[in-house]
């Protein structure tokens, strides 16, 4: 089922100015998940750890979902949210772009839960060059598509309107899928990827698609993270007093090395095998120096 969009006229200079004051929104940092080739976070800025957690937007498990997280702190009431306070954005990192998404906008366990849960009704997607478009959603419980009006590299989905759950007040999407031009979906031979909990001390684990731990570091001063250009390495930017430095994660060997002890400023991959950083080490002193990964 394929969706058609209407443009939103004004409402696109409204979205632009509220997602400007959201950018001072204190020092929380959103959750989010890091492929290879793109990038999703969330709105969510939050304490409390969410038992419905994003990686559950793209885990192919119809039974499962994410859940807006709406609560501030831990142990705080629940935040009341508008619409858009709602949202999703998307980058590609790779050479491809978006044309087409599919997604399930509630809790498609079973027609029980999805009707006792929030459901988006409506959607906006703002592209990257700030064009604004109107979705209707249907409630139904299988995947819909929304066809983009061009391929994007970069956009938001934003929550319209809301159908309010019959037992609770959880805003649900159970998947999201994404295809480009050619139909070929872009995350289907992405065998890792990277998750970012969120919150002012964000942990990060590095997950396979099958939802099996890979390797989770233990500092909560991690500036950066990422990936190199194949995938098989992630690299870790840490700011911490006492592990300042610049570290590779093999993930086919599972071997950790620190290559830099200094506070990194910017990093360029030349191939999957050499990285060029530019660095301030503790005499505040800056360089920039290769470092090949193959030796």
């Amino acid at each position: 089922m394929s969706l058609k969009l209407q443009p939103a006229g004004p409402i696109a200079l409204i979205l632009t100015i509220f997602f400007v004051a959201c950018t001072v929104y204190g020092d929380m940092q959103s959750p989010k998940l890091l492929f290879p080739n793109l990038s999703i976070t969330t709105s969510e800025r939050s304490y409390t750890e969410n038992e419905y957690p994003l990686y559950q937007l793209v885990d192919k498990n119809l039974k499962t979902t994410w859940v807006f997280n709406a609560y501030d702190y831990k142990g705080a009431e629940k935040k009341q949210i508008r619409p858009e306070d709602i949202y999703l954005s998307f980058e590609c990192l790779g050479s491809k772009m978006i044309k087409t998404v599919k997604i399930i906008n509630g809790y498609s366990k079973s027609e029980d839960l999805y009707k006792k849960n929030n459901r988006i009704t409506r959607i906006f997607i703002q592209d990257d060059n700030d064009a604004v478009y109107s979705y209707d959603l249907e409630e139904i419980l299988s995947l819909q598509e929304i066809v983009l009006p061009r391929p994007l590299r970069s956009f938001r989905i934003v929550a319209s309107e809301i159908r309010q759950g019959s037992k609770y007040d959880d805003t649900c999407i159970s998947e999201i899928m994404f295809l480009d031009e050619s139909g070929e979906e872009i995350l289907v031979d992405k065998e890792y990827f990277i998750y970012s909990s969120g919150g002012e001390y964000p942990y990060h684990t590095i997950f396979d698609r099958g939802l099996h731990t890979i390797y989770a570091p233990q500092s909560d001063g991690i500036v950066e993270i990422g990936f190199s250009p194949k995938g098989d390495k992630v690299y870790l930017i840490n700011s911490e007093i006492d592990g300042i430095g610049f570290d590779i994660f093999d993930i086919r060997t599972g071997k950790l090395q620190d290559y830099l002890n200094a506070y990194v400023t910017d990093l360029e991959w030349i191939t999957n095998s050499k990285v060029k950083v530019k660095y301030y080490d503790f005499n505040d002193d800056e360089g920039e120096t290769i470092i090949d990964l193959s030796q």
